[in-house]
């Protein structure tokens, strides 16, 4: 699994704020701007190095953040929640290889309102059911992170 080095940002941010109108346009950012930031690695920005992240420190992390969101909020905010991977290295190393497949660069989804439940069956399994009515980064995401009540 590659770890990654955060390029320099005067590669990335004119990037931002060139492309800021057709974003709001859109109302997300375009995919191939979503590639350049994932390919950058900004979407790891808090993930442990050993699942293939950067595991920056919080002060980085918000610094790197702060720079892009001045060039395009939008793309500040979706960095952010893009980062919401980093919740994976509170699993044991081999779960969240295992919840990362080989999505290394893997971009978050998060909801954290606890609108789900999760029902134990039988089988030892979970059944999950609920109505989620907002996402923050659903449209880019390739990992979800959600909330529930377990019953």
């Amino acid at each position: 699994m590659p770890t990654i080095t955060v390029p320099p940002l005067t590669d990335i941010t004119p990037l931002l704020s060139a492309r800021a109108d057709e974003a709001e346009r859109l109302g997300t950012l375009p995919p191939d701007l979503v590639d350049t930031l994932r390919w950058a690695g900004l979407f790891r920005l808090a993930t442990p190095r050993r699942l293939g992240g950067a595991e920056l420190p919080a002060a980085d992390i918000v610094r790197i953040v702060e720079e892009c969101a001045r060039a395009d909020g939008s793309a500040g905010w979706t960095i952010t929640i893009g980062n919401a991977t980093a919740f994976l290295a509170w699993l044991d190393p081999a779960v969240a290889l295992d919840l990362l497949g080989s999505g290394w660069d893997a971009i978050g989804a998060s909801v954290f309102a606890p609108t789900g439940r999760l029902t134990p069956t039988e089988d030892r399994d979970f059944t999950l059911s609920g109505t989620w009515s907002f996402n923050s980064g659903d449209r880019k995401s390739t990992r979800l992170n959600s909330s529930h009540i377990t019953i």
